[in-house]
C-alpha cells in the first residue's frame, strides 16, 4: 500500500487529534502484470480500517474516520486511548467486483516528546 508518506513512520503525539493520512490502492497496470496493490481494470468500492497495537489487540481512539475516494483511502487518526506504542493498520477493502482484499500498514508510532 502507498501513503503520502511512502515509507516513513507515521508519529501520533498526545496532542495530534484529527489528522488525516491518505493511502493509495494501485491496480495493476495489465492482467498479467504484479506491480499494483489490487487486480487489474477493479477499484475500491467501499474500506474498513481496523487498528491494533503491537500484540495484535484491537485498539479504540486511534481511527477517528475513514473513507475512499477513486482508490485513495483517507484515515483520520487521533493520538490512541492505549498511549505510547506500536501500532498498524488493516485495510479490508471491498473492490467493484465484490472481491475483498486485506492490505496492512505495520508503521504507525504513538510517542509521549
Amino acid at each position: 500500500m502507498d501513503t503520502t508518506k511512502g515509507t516513513d513512520q507515521i508519529i501520533i503525539q498526545p496532542h495530534d487529534s484529527g489528522v488525516t493520512y491518505a493511502f493509495t490502492s494501485s491496480p495493476c497496470s495489465s492482467a498479467a502484470s504484479n506491480d499494483g496493490n489490487i487486480p487489474y481494470g477493479t477499484t475500491v468500492s467501499g474500506v474498513e480500517v481496523l487498528s491494533a497495537n503491537s500484540d495484535g489487540e484491537v485498539i479504540t481512539g486511534l481511527i477517528d474516520d475513514y473513507s475512499v475516494t477513486d482508490n485513495v483511502i483517507s484515515v483520520t487518526m487521533s493520538y490512541p486511548d492505549d498511549g505510547a506504542g506500536n501500532y498498524h493498520l488493516t485495510f479490508l477493502l471491498t473492490l467493484d467486483n465484490g472481491s475483498i482484499v486485506e492490505e496492512d500498514y505495520n508503521r504507525v508510532k504513538a510517542v509521549d516528546l
